[in-house]
């Protein structure tokens, strides 16, 4: 990024969806939700700028999309509506992408929770009722928190400070919300995010096969 370039950083709107999702496919190449392709992606990002459980930002020069951050509260019912409003779709884009798509497969396995949940929000009472969730560790802050799904830079804007600005203005979103904690996780082989979270602040509370599990005080 030039010195005299700009970087911009604001809130996300449903207009940015496509860009975001577009983002998505190049900054996590290979993920799951990557394989479901660029509509559900677009549907998915699009619910982050329509829930007042959730949170979104991004990063901009010269108008372009070239860094995002979402989250929303834990234990609110984010993944509850958003599977309710698609999940027609979303049962039939999954089904027929698991025929082809090995990585769907696999993915599928691996998430079971994930399409349990899928299947509860259709059936199940309340669509404003706060989601089931596993007991939170034993470490964890009191007063509420919100989980950080992730932050994703464009491969030309790496190294240049973008996700360091994506994440203050993720945390002072969350501050102004009265959210005192916040969590992430990411998987293991993911080095060069691991040593930014460490880096920037953020506390290893633990680390398994799957996931390496953060914790931030606000």
């Amino acid at each position: 990024m030039d010195s005299g370039t700009e970087l911009v950083v604001r809130r996300m709107v449903s207009a940015d969806a496509d860009e975001v999702a577009s983002l998505h496919l190049q900054a996590f190449e290979g993920y799951f939700m990557s394989h479901l392709g660029l509509e559900f992606l677009r549907r998915y990002y699009r619910q982050f700028t329509m829930d007042q459980e959730a949170y979104s930002v991004l990063a901009l020069v010269e108008g372009r999309v070239v860094g995002f951050v979402v989250g929303f509260d834990v234990g609110s019912s984010f993944e509850r509506r958003f599977f309710r409003e698609h999940f027609v779709w979303l049962a039939w884009t999954v089904a027929t992408k698991a025929v082809t798509n090995s990585a769907v497969r696999t993915g599928l396995l691996q998430r079971m929770l994930f399409f349990r949940r899928a299947f509860a929000s259709l059936f199940g009472r309340g669509q404003g009722a706060k989601q089931q969730t596993r007991p939170l560790p034993p470490d964890v802050p009191d007063g509420a928190g919100a989980s950080l799904l992730g932050i994703a830079v464009h491969p030309s804007f790496r190294g240049q400070g973008v996700a360091e600005r994506l994440q203050d203005a993720f945390l002072k979103l969350l501050k102004d919300r009265d959210v005192s904690w916040v969590r992430l996780s990411v998987k293991p082989d993911n080095k060069r995010a691991i040593a930014f979270y460490e880096k920037v602040g953020w506390v290893r509370t633990r680390s398994t096969t799957v996931k390496v599990s953060f914790l931030r005080r606000l």
